[in-house]
């Protein structure tokens, strides 16, 4: 009897509201806490890096270096040239593609290149333009018939992705030619105006100490014309090939 009412004294209810709070030893409590501290870990965010300038002396024909923030330099490679090698200073200065009208109001004229390329302004003849390197020339016109032949309108010069752009309106039947200049020669594009069956559209190409080798489909129509007097009947890539030098360059 003494031992079943020692029993029920040991059994005390709790009291209402009253929290039951379960602790932990002191050892496996600073084991847990340990735990904790390692999986929260606070991480300084990444620097971030900037260019700070270009190293003008380290510019290659188609290459820029700049430095970095963090002290590192970057080499940039384009796929085009985007310098020009000075002689009178012994470096590298940025590619001029900016278009300006010469003195004499013939032609449009391209900046600081490796090469000089002028568009022509004149009215009474057929030229678009020419490139030239020391002896080297090519000009090309557009190959006109009937009454057509020797008249032109002059070139509007207008801006288009940040570039000069110079559109003959009408230079060949039922298109427009459009031209513009980069650091590896000079570009065309042909704005077609009417439909056709045939798209043709022929250029005559003088070349002085230059000869000139067409490519793929131009070659291939310059074959099969048989024409020697260097009429292209297709639009494609020409080259132009210093006899002196046997460098070849792109021009269209």
């Amino acid at each position: 009897m003494a031992e079943k009412k020692k029993t029920q004294n040991e059994i005390v209810p709790a009291k209402e509201n009253e929290e039951i709070v379960l602790a932990l030893p002191e050892k496996e409590r600073a084991a847990e806490n340990a735990v904790l501290m390692e999986d929260i870990r606070l991480e300084e965010p990444a620097e971030q890096i900037t260019r700070v300038n270009e190293i003008p002396e380290l510019r290659g024909e188609n290459r820029k270096v700049f430095r970095l923030s963090n002290g590192d330099e970057q080499a940039v490679f384009y796929c085009e040239p985007m310098h020009v090698f000075d002689e009178s200073t012994d470096s590298f200065a940025e590619v001029d593609n900016a278009l300006a009208e010469e003195a004499d109001k013939r032609h449009y004229r391209s900046g600081r290149n490796r090469f000089v390329a002028r568009f022509s302004r004149e009215e009474e003849n057929d030229e678009l333009f020419s490139v030239e390197k020391g002896m080297c020339r090519v000009s090309v016109s557009a190959k006109k018939t009937g009454s057509r032949r020797g008249h032109s309108a002059a070139p509007a010069l207008c801006r288009k992705n940040a570039s000069d752009v110079l559109v003959y309106e009408g230079a060949v039947p039922g298109a427009d030619m459009e031209y513009y200049v980069t650091g590896s020669g000079v570009k065309e594009n042909i704005i077609v105006r009417e439909r056709a069956a045939v798209y043709r559209y022929p250029f005559t190409i003088a070349c002085e100490h230059v000869r000139c080798v067409p490519r793929g489909r131009a070659a291939r129509e310059l074959q099969k014309y048989g024409n020697r007097r260097g009429s292209v009947h297709y639009p494609g890539a020409l080259y132009e090939r210093c006899k002196r030098r046997g460098v070849c360059r792109r021009i269209l």
